[in-house]
């Protein structure tokens, strides 16, 4: 018990901490060495003993099966778990089957179809090289993605290495660096799509969220609100009407649907052809572009709900200045109603 006087100082918490301190350490100086061996040593021995069993534990069920390790092929495993499950040939084929070789291409009969047209044991000497030369750097290495030069740069360096480890032959090699190789046209995931447009938008809000590469391995199944009734609607109706829309002077239509209880998109057509070179790639739906008649449900139906008109409500037809740079011409004065202004899109408000 401290005596609490009016002289008396109060012990500082600093200074309490150095007290501790000081009989802490009187207290192992006065430890024999085996002692203190076990206080410092045996802390140590579990944290190294127990973290690689904890890990292979979490991970026993990914190196026990192939599919699961190749798509967590970058999450730590320990090394030696997999040497001891698996030998060098059987590593080399789940590298190989899980690779990413650019563009969005995983795995080598991926990238062999991808590249070339060919099952992986179709492929000659100077592909088999150009394929295994840009795994570094695949995107930037790429003879479809990235640039050329460097993919037959190091097509070389992989056949000179396999040069140098007497794998092939000087004339071997020259042959594969003379091949023409077949490269195939870039596709695009929405080219196989019913609703490509509906399908990029997807796939961008995806990768954004998750990345490309986590997206591609992961064998996620998406679950959207497409209706494809709906969007077939959206298409017919569109091909049905891109004569008249030309004759307009129009090149290009569009079409979304949205569920308004919950604002779900049921439909999403971006350009009336997706296989067109000017405009197929266009999303229509979402570029920037001004309203126009498009607009007028919204204002009429707000109106009605506010009770200002009804559908027998009389408006006039006739020409107004907003104040605008171009004028208004109207070649009508009459009263319209409400009901023959919307169906025949009249510019009356």
């Amino acid at each position: 018990m401290v005596r609490q006087g009016k002289f008396t100082k109060r012990v500082t918490p600093a200074q309490h901490a150095k007290r501790q301190a000081r009989r802490r350490f009187r207290w192992l100086r006065s430890l024999s060495w085996k002692k203190r061996f076990l206080y410092f040593g045996t802390p140590v021995l579990a944290f190294l003993i127990v973290t690689p069993m904890i890990t292979y534990l979490y991970f026993a069920r990914d190196i026990s099966d192939q599919e699961r390790l190749m798509n967590r092929n970058n999450t730590g495993v320990v090394p030696i778990a997999i040497e001891q499950t698996y030998s060098k040939d059987q590593i080399l084929d789940m590298y190989l089957n899980s690779a990413f070789f650019g563009g969005n291409s995983f795995g080598i009969e991926d990238a062999a179809v991808t590249y070339f047209g060919k099952k992986p044991a179709d492929l000659t000497l100077g592909e088999s090289a150009m394929l295994i030369g840009i795994l570094p750097a695949p995107n930037a290495y790429s003879p479809l993605y990235g640039n050329m030069e460097y993919a037959k740069e190091r097509q070389n360096t992989v056949l000179k290495r396999m040069l140098d480890n007497g794998v092939i032959t000087e004339q071997e090699k020259d042959a594969a660096l003379a091949e023409a190789l077949p490269l195939q046209p870039v596709t695009a995931l929405a080219d196989s799509s019913k609703a490509p447009h509906y399908t990029e938008m997807v796939m961008k809000e995806l990768y954004d969220k998750y990345g490309e590469e986590k997206v591609t391995r992961s064998g996620y199944q998406v679950t959207t609100t497409l209706d494809m009734n709906v969007q077939n609607q959206l298409q017919a109706a569109i091909d049905a009407n891109m004569r008249t829309i030309n004759r307009n002077g129009g090149s290009n239509a569009s079409a979304v649907a949205i569920d308004p209880s919950t604002g779900e998109v049921r439909g999403l057509i971006g350009s009336y052809n997706w296989n067109d070179e000017n405009f197929g790639k266009v999303n229509m739906v979402t570029t920037a572009r001004q309203p126009g008649s498009s607009f007028k449900p919204i204002y009429y139906s707000q109106a009605l709900a506010d009770g200002t008109i009804t559908p027998a409500t009389i408006l006039h037809d006739k020409k107004t200045d907003f104040g605008g740079v171009l004028r208004l011409i109207q070649i009508k004065n009459t009263g319209l109603l409400l009901r023959s202004v919307l169906q025949k899109c009249r510019s009356s408000i």
